[in-house]
């Protein structure tokens, strides 16, 4: 269903089911990139489709593409 809706509508009509089952979500995250790291919490994902990390020092990114890790043992 989510996939023909997709296919249909694009990415922005299933955004906020993703977010709403999103595992990351409020989670600590470390983003290996090409050439950086990003470390933070996960807020959410955009209509884009990128995941937006409030970082340590409060800033906001969105990632389109990187390797992400759950921090273990760390609190949000």
């Amino acid at each position: 269903a989510l996939y023909a809706l997709w296919t249909r509508s694009g990415l922005k009509d299933i955004v906020p089911f993703l977010n709403q089952h999103s595992y990351l979500a409020g989670r600590r995250v470390r983003v290996a990139l090409t050439r950086s790291t990003v470390r933070g919490t996960a807020e959410d994902i955009t209509p884009d489709g990128l995941l937006r990390v409030k970082q340590d020092d409060g800033s906001l990114t969105e990632i389109s593409s990187g390797e992400v890790c759950l921090c273990r043992g760390e609190s949000a």
